[in-house]
């Protein structure tokens, strides 16, 4: 029983992490993160913000830089 229990408690969990990490290094690749935060940086260095989207488009997950200058951001403040 302690077995199975050390199994739940330590083993699955290297499972899953050892395929998020995988996950997260083959996208890091296929979407370019290094060049689109290097552009990301300009942007911040001109006009002191950086953005990107993240979203999922056909299953698959889509990073893209934005243009600050471009961006309108609604927000609602309680107080």
């Amino acid at each position: 029983m302690q077995e199975i229990s050390d199994y739940f408690n330590y083993e699955w969990q290297d499972i899953r992490e050892i395929r998020a990490n995988a996950l997260l290094h083959h996208y890091e690749k296929e979407l370019d993160f290094k060049s689109m935060f290097n552009d990301g940086f300009k942007d911040a260095s001109i006009c002191a913000e950086e953005l990107y989207q993240c979203y999922i488009s056909g299953g698959e997950p889509r990073a893209r830089r934005l243009n600050p200058l471009n961006v309108l951001v609604y927000k609602n403040i309680d107080k």
